[in-house]
């Protein structure tokens, strides 16, 4: 990694930012990409559940598990407003 190289990316996981959440993935070797929305209040482990937007978490999810140049995990949070999560993804090598 290059001395001084940094980004952060910080989108939401919504089914209509899926390309933006997607194209983050695409940052240079030490970003760290922050994706807000990926617990969807308990929603994402509903297997029958046909929300698009749990729908777009899991795509990315999906993407994640298959990207060999990032290392993730989710964190789920609590708060007034119920309770959501965020993932953490570090980018641990560039684009061939």
């Amino acid at each position: 990694m290059k001395k001084g190289l940094f980004n952060r990316h910080v989108p939401d996981c919504l089914k209509n930012h899926f390309d933006r959440n997607t194209q983050s993935l695409s940052a240079r070797q030490g970003s760290v990409i922050i994706v807000d929305n990926v617990v969807r209040k308990g929603g994402i482990i509903d297997a029958e559940s046909r929300d698009e937007n749990i729908q777009g978490v899991r795509k990315f999810n999906e993407l994640l598990s298959a990207e060999p140049r990032v290392k993730a995990t989710a964190i789920q949070t609590v708060g007034s407003k119920g309770y959501d999560g965020f993932a953490i993804v570090l980018v641990i090598a560039d684009e061939d």
